[in-house]
């Protein structure tokens, strides 16, 4: 298990492999584990990370936190505070949305 404190709260994250980054986001009542067989296929490849967004999993749990805004804002400060720079992005229901909202604010 892995975590970083990113703005006073916990985010949860597992990473596998080597390579370029690619980062996944789940869907509303889901966690990093939705997409362990994905990650272990992209692994071969691919520096794969799964995050667990505000509120689900294991990542700290603060209702002002649940907003797209901040689901977005969320995978800007994982990608700072690990070094991350331009990714492969996968998402899923609520995590495409964040990560569409993303890549609209950040789209090189």
């Amino acid at each position: 298990m892995s975590a970083i404190l990113l703005d006073g709260g916990i985010v949860h994250y597992e990473v596998i492999g080597r390579g370029r980054p690619i980062v996944f986001l789940h869907g509303w009542v889901g966690s990093w584990r939705y997409w362990v067989p994905a990650m272990q296929t992209a692994s071969t490849s691919f520096r794969a990370y799964a995050v667990d967004m505000w509120g689900f999993g294991d990542s700290a749990h603060d209702a002002n936190r649940y907003s797209l805004d901040q689901q977005s804002a969320l995978l800007e400060h994982f990608m700072r505070e690990l070094g991350i720079g331009k990714i492969a992005l996968v998402g899923h229901g609520l995590g495409a949305l964040a990560g569409f909202l993303f890549a609209m604010r950040h789209p090189t």
